[in-house]
């Protein structure tokens, strides 16, 4: 018969439940990302006047934007926000630039972006 050591037959519960909960509220991250980011899809901007153009014509700002996506979702306000900052910095690919107005773009979504941090 083997010896079983210093080591315990069985795992904490406490501890099974806590790693459970944390792999549960990261899926639960990710799938509210993939929302929100479907929330997104049809939406425009304008980055001069740092707006949202919504697919029904409505111009609204990342917090505006962020409340009328947590009105259909009842998300995280914060959560939303972020995923709407990391669709403008890394998701939204503008129609027609050339490499040196895609580098300006770029310098305006992140002039834009840099409140919230």
């Amino acid at each position: 018969m083997k010896k079983k050591g210093i080591y315990k037959e069985h795992i904490d519960n406490d501890y099974v439940t806590e790693i459970e909960q944390t792999y549960q509220a990261e899926a639960d991250d990710f799938l509210n990302s993939i929302d929100i980011d479907s929330a997104l899809e049809g939406v425009d901007i304008n980055v001069n006047e740092q707006k949202l153009i919504w697919p029904d014509g409505s111009q609204l700002t990342i917090d505006e934007s962020a409340s009328k996506i947590k009105s259909s979702t009842g998300f995280d306000i914060q959560r939303i926000k972020g995923t709407i900052i990391a669709w403008l910095e890394m998701g939204f690919i503008p129609k027609g630039l050339n490499q040196k107005e895609m580098i300006i773009f770029e310098k305006k979504i992140q002039a834009w972006v840099s409140d919230y941090f």
